[in-house]
């Protein structure tokens, strides 16, 4: 593997390591156009293992601390919206999958607690999952300390 610095057509930047195809691969920062940013790990081109990914958006920024595969959401993380809500759990393909909770911005839960098995982003079971949110949070705090 050997660092690069490259700018794309498309306005994005990339700043990390390469592999022998020339794609982005193990740790390095992508930028994009509009702001949005990743910092953490890559394989064959996209976000794989754990990372950050703050995107910005027009109401304001979001963020995602946590596990990814094939640049999508996978494994454990936590992801905050703009107005502070905040899951922590499970994903899967990109999507709230599994066990979780959702925290809303006066840092209450939902009534009842928005706390059990999420699938396709609603919750389907309510339960405790505390394993669940902690490894989201253990997964969190892994990829912001790349």
């Amino acid at each position: 593997m050997m660092g690069l610095q490259k700018k794309y057509t498309d306005g994005s930047e990339y700043n990390g390591n390469i592999n022998d195809k020339g794609e982005k691969d193990g740790n390095g920062t992508l930028v994009f156009k509009d702001g949005t940013k990743y910092h953490g790990h890559f394989k064959n081109g996209f976000f794989s293992g754990h990372g950050v990914l703050e995107i910005c958006a027009e109401k304001g920024q979001h963020k995602y601390q946590g596990q990814f595969a094939n640049g999508k959401f996978e494994g454990y993380g936590v992801f905050t919206q703009s107005d502070n809500m905040m899951y922590e759990g499970e994903f899967h393909d990109g999507a709230v999958q599994g066990l979780g909770r959702v925290t809303f911005k006066e840092k209450t839960h939902g009534v009842p607690h928005y706390e059990g098995r999420f699938a396709n982003g609603e919750i389907v079971e309510m339960q405790q999952c505390a394993g669940a949110i902690q490894e989201a949070r253990k997964a969190a705090t892994t990829a912001g300390q790349l």
